[in-house]
């Protein structure tokens, strides 16, 4: 043996271990935190470990990858996400992916390569067992981290999701899928490991995930473990050989039923209404909203596997078809999320994205997995509980993704089961297999090096560069810094690299708020508002069927009408195209409106709200808008009608945003008593605070070009009340006000 073997290998194990740490990495300084963190640190550690395994197996026959199923399984679904993307509609965006999800085709690849080198570095049982044991300690961190959240214990981050336990994972579905693999991780260790104080320490800690998957409130994964639970411990009473196992086994089924039916039956008592888990769980019907949007979107994405049924669109281009066969009824309000990028179901991800070679390829990964537990079981000797527990796992975690989408935090312990199971399926042994000396030369290490130094530089370091340069520019741009935000975002774009469309989407959206936002210096805005289209036009070109590509520019365009009047007819050209894409989106429908108003033609604005209307007829902002175009129109009655109706379906009058758009409607009618109206209508309805003074100065203006001087000191009476600042200036309007109301005769 080389004396370098011991060390190297156990190196790349430590290696190895070290990327099962990647749920807990978390910072701030980039932008999609949670995603782009783990993101790079699997990449570099991955390639790091990758570098030395090459090293190794130059010079030891033995550790190299050995024939097993689960290969030629896995294998197969990568090639054919690799022709689907070939011949898909985007090959850049199916290999980099995106910066919201971190994957793409490049991501795949180097979890494949993770699971290779774990199945031909770890060998001993007692290695496979500190693999999971490495995967539960740190489950068992995001569990305590996420009982601090829920606790407001001071020195920890606040939880991004509010009563859902998410940790560092970032996302209550993602996190209970992770801890589902761990759950079943300490089920095969309990049973296999026999010491007394392991297995107390086991069930303690199974507690535990058990309480935390119950804190995600995520009820696929619920419902995944306890049906693949309920099963396990059905079949465990049946086939178990120890009397004391199938006792076990039998009061688990007690429970899960017992359990399930209290609650079930309870579902409208307080104790179960009052618990934001047991309601969820309570209220799966098709007549909650979740399960609305949920089956909608599936509905959108057969329609999109149908007219692309073999390879499908290519891997990371969900969101091209979704767009085309956009559902508007996930369109509720303002806060409806309209870009999808995943269905939301392993299964129309795969099929949409890959087709139907895409399923079977994916479907005949996890046959492979159930034939090298079976041939175990058989040929090995496993015990019935290893094989079984093994079997509920990968049921489980298929079952839960039915209703979600894998991330790191479910692909890194999916990988260590699929090279666990590649191992104990390895066929022959490679050491008997001559190590050619060309592999031992050190030129041929060197370029092992060189490939480690290019792979860092594009996959880690100049994408951890642009991406905190990104996180940067979006700070800046948030704290009113227009001008150093605009060129942070041109520096970002100087990269080049894949997250350029994340960049000018953050960039478009930052400039379409300044540049609408008279506050702020007109020349400062006009060029970021310039920069932005320059940059969504770069996009476009780029990706020419990327709906949300067009809808951007086309609102950047609305907004630098205001400087220049001819970009209302490039918005008109733009969404015609657009429209060739996706006809169902409201949204598109609302910027043509916007446009045709601005070139005043407020009759063919309202032409196309209501086909907007007619695609969404239960959403608020959708009758506003559409009243709005009414009343520019002359319409005052279409106005009132639609403004009732957008009140009725959510629109209300409960912030300073709707409040503007109400009182810019009326001014530009100059309909003064309606303005005095509606904001009477909102200081009623609303605790008006010290921030939101501007809503009785307004009034108090307003009243006193009614002539109505008493109510107008009233009003800012009560302004100044709520903010002492404003004295200085009140008492020179109170002077004019009772200068005008002397005038008046009052």
């Amino acid at each position: 043996m080389d004396q370098s073997e011991p060390g190297l290998k156990k190196f790349i194990f430590w290696l190895l271990a070290a990327v099962l740490l990647t749920p807990l990495w978390v910072n701030s300084r980039f932008f999609f935190p949670f995603i782009t963190t783990k993101t790079l640190y699997v990449r570099l550690v991955i390639e790091v470990a990758l570098f030395c395994y090459l090293i190794l197996i130059a010079s030891h026959p033995q550790y190299r990858p050995r024939r097993s199923l689960i290969w030629w399984a896995g294998g197969a679904y990568l090639g054919v996400v690799v022709l689907a993307s070939i011949f898909g509609v985007n090959f850049s965006r199916s290999f980099w992916g995106n910066v919201e999800r971190g994957e793409g085709i490049i991501m795949l690849l180097h979890l494949a390569a993770y699971a290779v080198i774990v199945a031909s570095v770890v060998a001993s049982e007692r290695e496979w067992f500190r693999f999971m044991e490495v995967s539960i300690v740190v489950s068992l961190l995001a569990s305590f981290l996420a009982f601090a959240q829920a606790a407001g214990v001071p020195f920890i981050s606040t939880s991004t999701t509010g009563a859902r336990f998410s940790s560092t994972v970032g996302n209550p579905s993602f996190f209970a899928a992770y801890l589902l693999f761990n759950l079943f991780f300490l089920m095969y260790l309990f049973w296999r490991r026999t010491e007394v104080g392991r297995r107390i320490a086991y069930a303690v800690a199974w507690l535990v995930f058990l309480g935390t998957l119950f804190g995600t409130a995520t009820r696929g994964a619920l419902l995944a473990f306890g049906l693949t639970l309920f099963g396990l411990f059905g079949v465990g009473v049946w086939r178990s050989r120890e009397r004391w196992a199938r006792w076990g086994a039998g009061v688990g089924v007690i429970l899960i039923v017992s359990t399930a039916g209290v609650v079930w039956l309870s579902r409208e008592a307080r104790w179960v209404k009052e618990n934001p888990v047991l309601e969820r769980l309570s209220s799966i019907s098709r007549t909650d909203i979740t399960t609305q949007s949920r089956l909608a979107v599936w509905k959108s994405s057969f329609g999109a596997w149908r007219e692309h049924f073999l390879l499908g669109v290519g891997y990371e281009n969900y969101n091209v078809p979704f767009s085309k066969h956009f559902p508007p009824a996930i369109y509720r309000d303002e806060g409806s999320q309209i870009w999808f990028d995943r269905a939301h179901s392993i299964f129309f991800d795969i099929a949409v994205t890959s087709g139907l070679a895409g399923l079977l390829s994916y479907g005949a990964l996890f046959a492979a997995a159930g034939i090298v537990l079976w041939r175990r079981a058989r040929t090995a000797g496993w015990d019935f509980w290893s094989v079984a527990i093994m079997a509920a796992l990968l049921t489980a975690y298929f079952l839960q993704n039915l209703f979600v989408f894998d991330t790191l935090a479910s692909y890194l312990p999916f990988m260590l089961v699929l090279a666990w199971l590649a191992s104990s399926d390895a066929g022959i042994d490679s050491s008997s297999r001559a190590t050619p000396q060309w592999l031992s030369l050190g030129a041929v290490k060197g370029a092992f090096g060189v490939s480690l130094a290019v792979g860092l530089i594009v996959f880690v370091f100049r994408p951890a560069l642009a991406n905190r340069t990104l996180a940067t520019a979006v700070k800046t741009g948030q704290a009113g810094e227009v001008g150093a935000a605009t060129a942070l975002f041109e520096e970002v774009l100087q990269y080049g690299d894949y997250q350029r469309f994340e960049a000018r989407q953050q960039f478009a959206q930052f400039a379409g708020t300044v540049g609408a936002d008279t506050r702020f210096d007109a020349s400062e805005r006009r060029e970021a508002l310039a920069a932005a289209i320059r940059a969504m036009e770069q996009s476009l070109r780029e990706a020419p069927r990327d709906v949300q590509n067009y809808l951007q520019l086309m609102e950047l365009l609305n907004t630098a009408a205001a400087f220049e009047p001819s970009n209302y007819e490039r918005v008109i050209e733009l969404g015609a195209q657009a429209m060739r894409l996706s006809s169902s989106r409201p949204q598109l429908y609302y910027s043509l409106a916007q446009a045709r108003i601005g070139q005043g033609r407020p009759a063919e604005g309202a032409e196309l709200l209501e086909k907007a209307v007619a695609l969404a007829p239960q959403v608020g902002e959708a009758r506003w808008n559409l009243g709005a175009a009414y009343a520019f129109a002359g319409d005052r009655e279409g106005m009132a009608r639609e403004f009732a109706l957008a009140e009725q379906f959510g629109f209300t009058l409960d912030n300073p945003q709707r409040l503007n758009r109400y009182l810019i409607v009326y001014s530009k009618l100059r309909d003064y008593q309606s303005m005095a109206a509606v904001l009477e209508r909102y200081v009623r309805l609303n605790s008006v605070t010290a921030a939101d003074t501007t809503a009785w100065a307004r009034l108090a203006a307003l009243y006193k070009e009614l002539g109505e001087f008493g109510k107008s000191e009233q009003a800012l009476r009560k302004a100044v009340e709520l903010d002492s600042r404003l004295r200085p200036e009140a008492e020179q309007f109170l002077q004019l006000l009772r200068a005008s109301s002397s005038a008046a005769g009052h």
